[in-house]
């Protein structure tokens, strides 16, 4: 369903206030410092999930594309911040723990192939049973085996799981060549392979092959930046004297104009996002990821709201938008600001709610 708004600089303006309530009132101090600890990844996939709720809503759902702009214009980044901090985790559990091929995709790759299953076979019955539709046998196999050809918003299953496809492509490549001492290695090794796949005429639409490009980089920039990360830690040492030589006001004073800094800079990038042509996207795209990664490292505090969407972001990913446009109940009753905010609290009802089904099937 297609949602009429009229005044869209009035719901901005309610949201955008119902929003930073809902992040200022959870805000909490960092019960760690360690650079890109559990949780500043977490609400960093937080933030990355409700950049492309906000996108789908504003440029698809909604007749006015102003509505939640400017964040909406942030989905890429929040695709490429997916993608990163996939990379960013499977490397840094690869340095420290052994796995063999066959245990990584048991113990990996099942956890990304299982809520996948359990959104598309929901999908089936509830748009057979209710809405009357069925997908073409070919296509719905193709998918279940983490294919997703086509990006139609309106015409698929579910259209965002284009998504699906790159990231299994990196789960069944990563154990295959990453390389435990040199990391860097198997970085350059994906994005060759990766540039080799972008040149084969593969059966997929224009539209897909236009997003596989413009998010290619993110994986192996990851496993780069976790790379980086492990091997800065080996000269903490001379990191903490030159940080005690230096007065505590001064490097507050520093860190809080760096944090200025980052987000006037991050502003700038985030109403340019697009770019003229697909590679100016890409790098601001990416450019826009660094700095929101450093500013979340750098900050002393927190959102627990952001760490909620990003406990289950992944599961709110696969769901949210053939929730919103197909079975849409909340903005028919709501305005579009208040129904906006409602949703992100019930994507984090039904993310709970898959990610139990997902526990459960996977002691079963």
């Amino acid at each position: 369903m297609i949602v009429t708004l009229t005044n869209y600089a009035l719901q901005n303006t309610i949201f955008f206030v119902l929003l930073i309530l809902a992040i200022l009132l959870t805000v909490r101090k960092r019960k760690d410092q360690i650079v890109m600890s559990i949780g500043s990844t977490t609400e960093l996939k937080g933030l990355a999930i409700l950049a492309v709720i906000l996108a789908h809503v504003g440029f698809c759902l909604v007749t006015d594309w102003h509505f939640l702009m400017p964040l909406s214009s942030w989905a890429g980044v929040g695709v490429d911040l997916f993608l990163f901090l996939s990379a960013f985790g499977l490397t840094l559990s690869a340095i420290k723990k052994d796995l063999s091929i066959l245990q990584f995709y048991l113990k990996r790759l099942s956890k990304v192939i299982m809520p996948i299953w359990i959104i598309l076979v929901l999908l089936l019955i509830l748009d057979k049973v209710f809405l009357g539709i069925s997908y073409p046998l070919k296509l719905t196999i193709q998918n279940f085996l983490g294919w997703f050809p086509e990006a139609d918003i309106f015409q698929n299953i579910n259209s965002p799981l284009w998504f699906i496809t790159p990231l299994v492509f990196y789960y069944l490549v990563f154990p295959i060549i990453f390389i435990k001492k040199i990391p860097e290695i198997s970085a350059i090794l994906i994005y060759v392979i990766c540039l080799y796949v972008l040149k084969m005429d593969l059966p997929v639409s224009d539209r897909v092959t236009e997003l596989w490009t413009l998010h290619y980089l993110a994986f192996p920039l990851g496993i780069i930046f976790a790379s980086t990360i492990v091997r800065l830690k080996k000269y903490s040492p001379q990191i903490i004297v030159i940080k005690n030589r230096i007065r505590p006001i001064y490097l507050l004073i520093l860190k809080y104009f760096l944090l200025i800094l980052m987000a006037l800079f991050w502003w700038f990038l985030l109403k340019n996002i697009n770019g003229d042509t697909l590679m100016q996207a890409q790098l601001i795209s990416l450019s826009s990821l660094l700095i929101t990664v450093f500013f979340f490292i750098m900050k002393p505090v927190q959102s627990q709201f952001l760490v909620w969407l990003g406990v289950y972001s992944f599961e709110i990913y696969l769901l949210h938008w053939p929730l919103m446009y197909r079975y849409d109940f909340v903005f028919k009753f709501l305005p579009a600001s208040v129904a906006m905010l409602a949703y992100l609290g019930l994507f984090i009802l039904v993310g709970i709610g898959v990610g139990r089904i997902k526990k459960f099937t996977n002691h079963t």
